[in-house]
């Protein structure tokens, strides 16, 4: 039987975390590899495939023949949203819609727990963590260390252990789209009940490995010292989107610009991400995510919001008292997400498919038109990859290479989506 082992030997895996409790011998643990944790596999394994079988970088599909309606996902309708609470609002990453949600949910007893990520330090493996109605306290400023973005691989081992123990609890999950369709694995393999769980997908662009913290540690001892934790994107600088917040071991804060994390994103992400064309997570109840169309768009933050589901619809029926919104059409939500760039993520996709002999099915969308560019972007792509993997033995090299080639790739990517979305609106 297939393992997940094959997952991590082709740079695969996502590190979600979601196979490690569902090995029956208990013989998968996590251990760190070029910036990523990956699972390592004992002799005691039984060869059951089980973990292979909830595994989220295969074993799922999309739409067929429509590449367009896979990355889109089925919907109810969009919104953009915000919070009428002002404190949520500001210490969010966007809009609060996530936050004031679980709240709610958990505060009338619509749900029993929400599993969420509670630290913005990245030396170790991020993980999820389980907390009710009285744990979730919105009245405590340490409720920050839940409610903004983290670009970082996350497991959601804890999570699988207390579903598959806990079957009748009602929980609110919080992943991006590669999670999501993982914790739907565990679901529907070992038979438990879909309308206990509440899927609250992040969009997702791609995240960053491990290293980064690494790299930002080197960018920035030198003049401050020790990073204790950081945010990748923080309001408290000039409002959304954010720029990014260092913590240092001595209590200093710094704030730097946002183009400090948009850099690095060619060398600092799990190759997985390179296939993916899951942006808007089109396997959730509710997906969201910051809100860049223009309309609505505040300096105080807000989300786009799309309901996917009849559960979906119900969260929102129940929650729409406590937020501010308003209709949108889907279609000015992808192009604010740039949905090219997971075309591009396509074509990867059936590259790296021919490399492994159609052993994996990353991407089930057939009938597209291919770039013939796609070949050689690939290779380049992979380099950067290389490059972020085998940090920090290139650490100057790498630094100085990130800081001079930034500053003109992140001024045209800006020009771009900037006409995309003014093309846009005059059609």
């Amino acid at each position: 039987m297939k393992s997940v082992a094959e997952i991590r030997d082709n740079n695969l895996c996502c590190s979600c975390g979601i196979c490690k409790n569902v090995c029956p011998a208990n013989a998968i643990k996590y251990i760190r590899e070029n910036g990523m944790f990956v699972p390592e596999i004992s002799d005691v394994c039984v060869s059951c495939g089980k973990c292979y079988k909830v595994c989220p970088s295969v074993q799922h599909s999309y739409e067929k023949n429509n590449l367009h309606q896979a990355m889109v996902g089925n919907l109810k309708f969009a919104i953009n949203a915000w919070s009428k609470d002002s404190d949520i609002r500001h210490f969010s990453a966007s809009g609060g819609v996530i936050t004031t949600i679980v709240e709610y949910l958990l505060s009338h007893d619509y749900y029993d727990y929400v599993f969420s990520v509670d630290t913005y330090n990245y030396h170790s493996q991020v993980k999820t963590n389980k907390y009710d109605k009285h744990s979730y306290n919105l009245n405590d400023i340490s409720t920050q260390k839940y409610t903004k973005s983290r670009y970082i691989p996350v497991s959601h081992e804890n999570l699988v252990d207390f579903i598959m123990n806990n079957s009748d609890s009602k929980v609110i999950i919080i992943a991006t789209s590669c999670a999501v369709r993982g914790i739907l694995n565990v679901i529907d393999k070992f038979k438990l009940n879909r309308n206990n769980y509440l899927l609250l997908g992040l969009f997702c662009d791609q995240v960053y490995n491990y290293n980064c913290w690494e790299y930002y540690s080197d960018m920035l001892f030198d003049n401050y010292g020790d990073i204790s934790e950081f945010n990748f994107k923080n309001k408290d600088s000039g409002g959304w989107p954010g720029n990014m917040k260092f913590y240092f071991s001595d209590g200093k804060c710094v704030f730097k610009n946002k183009s400090e994390r948009v850099k690095i994103k060619d060398y600092f992400k799990p190759e997985r991400c390179v296939y993916c064309v899951d942006k808007l997570n089109v396997f959730a109840d509710i997906s969201l995510g910051d809100n860049y169309t223009d309309q609505n768009s505040s300096s105080l933050g807000s989300n786009s919001v799309v309901i996917r589901t009849n559960l979906g619809e119900k969260i929102f029926k129940l929650i729409s008292e406590t937020i501010d919104y308003e209709r949108i059409d889907v279609d000015k939500i992808c192009v604010a997400q740039y949905f090219d760039g997971r075309k591009k993520n396509y074509e990867f996709s059936l590259l790296k498919n021919s490399e492994l002999n159609d052993n994996f099915q990353l991407n089930s969308v057939m009938d597209y038109e291919h770039n013939s560019n796609a070949a050689s972007e690939y290779k380049t792509v992979l380099r950067n990859l290389h490059y972020g993997e085998i940090y920090p033995l290139n650490r100057k090299k790498l630094i100085k290479q990130i800081q001079k080639s930034g500053r003109k790739t992140n001024q045209l990517k800006r020009i771009f989506c900037a006409l995309l979305r003014r093309l846009h609106n005059e059609s």
